[in-house]
């Protein structure tokens, strides 16, 4: 099977970014199919290197992120000239590109797309309902990474449920992260007795680290707080850090790639996010067997019992639940099996096989 992904940005930081990159290598790693990365742009060598000794190719338009004609062609000489079997999209401008050429590309070529998010700034505006359904009716495969997206997407679309829907949770690493070494406390600054809480993101608006900050500001000396991620909102989180009298207590990290190691070293991991479309790190934490609590939204419900959520904002809340639930690992699901990089693999696999059967049986 040959298999083409289009994302817009060629790197492992995004969420989405790695999520796809991850799904590419693990199947690449079959043997069984001929996979192809397409990117808008790529700067990042280390990144080109980790496809190309994987068994990746790798196309790199050197292009910005923005609609234009000339990107359409370009998307257009690529799928003609590739000859694939399965185009699979990722984000908002690869979605419309994608939904836009396929009537004029190869025919027996079957187009995926994924939705990652319950949210987007196309959504705040009614009229590109029209241009979304359109887009999306394209589509031979609509994927959700959870129920909750799924369900916000066909509230979007106005559509009903049907076979061309279908969720497939995010995967993880399970085996990187159960054999990472926790990260040495003592060279982060922590002393033996320090209670970890540990927080990760980007730093922007819609995880609410602001809560993070004010629950820690309640707790006593010993509770230590790490915020790992870099963004936009990085300078007010820490000027907020500063005014609580938090210096010393809470780290920021920036952006770091030994996520276990982190994970960890932790006591408890928290969530405080607005909006989520699937809580990666959430899993991430519960395979390591570390406490997790995490805000009362959609995504979060689908992957926590509710002793374990918090109303968003709430910082009293939060604070009650660190203290309650800090020495208390989840249990009664099996994270590493049911989240993992190769039972997500397998279901797109799955989902590609089946398009590709339904078409024979049609000839």
């Amino acid at each position: 099977m040959k298999i083409l992904f289009i994302q817009e940005f060629g790197d492992t930081f995004g969420g989405v970014q790695k999520l796809i990159t991850e799904l590419a290598l693990a199947i690449a790693a079959t043997g069984e199919h001929d996979v192809t990365m397409m990117v808008h742009r790529q700067d990042d060598e280390q990144y080109a290197d980790l496809l190309r000794k994987n068994g990746v190719s790798l196309i790199n338009l050197g292009m910005n992120g923005r609609f234009s004609l000339l990107k359409a062609w370009r998307y257009i000489t690529v799928a003609r000239r590739g000859n694939y079997d399965i185009i699979h999209t990722n984000h908002t401008i690869p979605q419309l590109i994608g939904a836009f050429i396929k009537p004029i590309c190869r025919k027996n070529t079957h187009w995926v797309t994924t939705e990652h998010s319950v949210f987007g700034m196309r959504r705040n505006h009614k009229w590109f309902r029209r241009i979304d359904r359109r887009a999306y009716r394209a589509y031979d495969s609509v994927v959700s990474v959870s129920n909750t997206v799924q369900q916000s997407l066909l509230e979007w679309l106005r559509e009903e449920p049907g076979p061309r829907f279908r969720v497939v949770y995010n995967g993880i690493d399970t085996q990187r992260l159960l054999s990472a070494r926790p990260a040495i406390r003592h060279e982060m600054g922590f002393k033996e007795g320090d209670f970890v809480v540990l927080t990760i993101g980007r730093l922007c608006p819609e995880k609410d680290f602001s809560t993070f900050i004010r629950a820690m500001s309640l707790l006593p000396e010993q509770y230590k707080g790490v915020i790992v991620g870099d963004g936009d909102c990085r300078e007010l989180l820490q000027r907020e850090a500063k005014e609580q009298h938090l210096e010393g207590r809470i780290l920021f990290t920036g952006a770091r790639h030994d996520i276990g190691s982190l994970l960890k070293m932790a006591n408890l991991y928290v969530s405080t996010s607005t909006s989520e479309g699937f809580g990666l790190t959430v899993i991430e934490a519960a395979v390591c067997g570390i406490p997790v609590i995490a805000s009362n939204i959609p995504a979060f419900r689908e992957l926590l019992p509710e002793e374990r959520l918090f109303t968003v904002g709430n910082a009293q809340q939060l604070k009650h639940l660190i203290t309650t639930c800090g020495n208390a690992p989840l249990t009664g699901t099996d994270y590493a099996s049911i989240f993992s990089l190769q039972a997500m693999t397998n279901h797109y696999l799955d989902i590609y096989n089946a398009l590709i059967r339904r078409e024979k049986r049609q000839e």
